[in-house]
């Protein structure tokens, strides 16, 4: 699969502060000169990389165990696209927008309120 769109600006994702903080298990950068991380969703395998407007998927393989069960979780189909960016914004919780929570959040914190 070629590298597709997650339609998420630098805004509102970035790679390096979301995997790297501790909160996502499974994530791995593949070298510190490469921006590009490696995780599991569901049964797929996919790389991440973050451009200076957007991140990046793509699917570079499927658990064996899986694919036996279901085999429209490969990375081959039509779809795959579509539907891998509906489970990664899902993931990300992209469908909620940072501005506001950052607002919220810097109205009763006052350290917050200094780094916004």
């Amino acid at each position: 699969m070629r590298w597709a769109s997650l339609r998420a600006p630098a805004a509102e994702l970035r790679l390096e502060h979301t995997l790297n903080n501790g909160q996502c298990f499974g994530w791995r950068r593949r070298s510190a000169e490469e921006p590009v991380w490696v995780g599991v969703l569901g049964a797929r395998v996919l790389e991440l990389r973050q451009t200076d407007t957007d991140t990046e998927f793509r699917c570079i393989g499927s658990l064996a165990q899986h694919i036996s069960q279901n085999p429209k979780r490969t990375c081959a189909g039509a779809d795959v696209e579509t539907v891998l960016r509906t489970e990664l914004s899902d993931y990300f919780q992209l469908e909620r927008p940072l501005a506001p929570l950052y607002t919220r959040w810097a109205a009763t914190d006052e350290r917050m309120s200094r780094i916004t």
